[in-house]
């Protein structure tokens, strides 16, 4: 999970700066990632639902660039890939915690 974050903050400057040469928006583009980076490498549950939050951000930008640019859907692809590899693990923690008090409460 740590290691898709770290990508996804990689994948930004890559895709905006070299790829599609933009200029300076691609540094631009990982500014928010880094703003939470240390929280989420340090496995803070804090830092890890608001590194969720953020990355949510780039789920809906990639879903619009795969969408509606031709040119760059193999890029946006990408970056939804690192997306869900960091978002899944989220998900499937919130689950197992879920059921953990459903079955808590159960017995009570």
């Amino acid at each position: 999970m740590r290691w898709a974050y770290l990508g996804l903050i990689a994948w930004q400057p890559l895709w905006h700066s070299v790829l599609v040469q933009r200029g300076l928006i691609g540094l631009l583009w990982m500014l928010p990632l880094l703003v939470v980076f240390w929280p989420v490498w340090k496995r803070r549950p804090a830092g890890r639902a608001v590194g969720g939050f953020m990355v949510l951000l780039y789920v809906i930008v990639g879903v619009t660039e795969l969408w509606a640019n031709p040119a760059e859907r193999w890029m946006a692809a990408i970056q939804l890939s690192l997306c869900t590899a960091y978002l899944l693990p989220i998900i499937r923690h919130g689950w197992e915690v879920r059921r953990r008090l459903k079955n808590q409460n159960a017995t009570e």
